[in-house]
């Protein structure tokens, strides 16, 4: 879903005041494309046996984060948030309310601003770490 292109880590997230000048892990850059800026989130906790749920703590830098997507879909980048859920008992991703209700509310707002919010399982054994399968995602 996020194409190919070159890839670099770390950016700094575009339009930003230098006071809270922060990063997204990755951008994505394709010829003929708007940039495509992903920021990856890791999904641990499991709720009523299926639900992994994100953050797992009050955040107040993930909402930031998710601000951030926001501000660049509104300036015609591609802005994705990416689940990467690490328990084998997950089966469906939703923002814990429950926890942090500012970041369930940010990433609601945010997706109704075109930030494209992804999940996928990831296959974890001796060789390392893979992507798994796509899951859904309940805001």
């Amino acid at each position: 879903q996020l194409g190919q292109g070159s890839v670099r880590r770390e950016v700094a997230v575009p339009n930003a005041g230098d006071e809270r000048r922060g990063r997204f892990d990755f951008l994505i850059a394709r010829d003929g494309h708007p940039p495509c800026y992903v920021e990856v989130k890791s999904v641990t906790l499991l709720l009523d046996g299926s639900w992994g749920a994100f953050p797992d703590a009050v955040s107040v830098r993930a909402t930031r984060h998710v601000m951030e997507l926001a501000r660049v879909r509104q300036t015609g980048g591609r802005a994705v948030l990416l689940f990467c859920v690490q328990h084998t008992g997950v089966r469906r991703v939703r923002p814990a309310d429950h926890i942090d209700p500012s970041y369930g509310t940010a990433l609601r707002d945010a997706a109704t601003q075109g930030v494209e919010v992804l999940a996928y399982s990831c296959v974890i054994d001796r060789s390392g770490i893979a992507i798994g399968c796509a899951l859904p995602v309940i805001l």
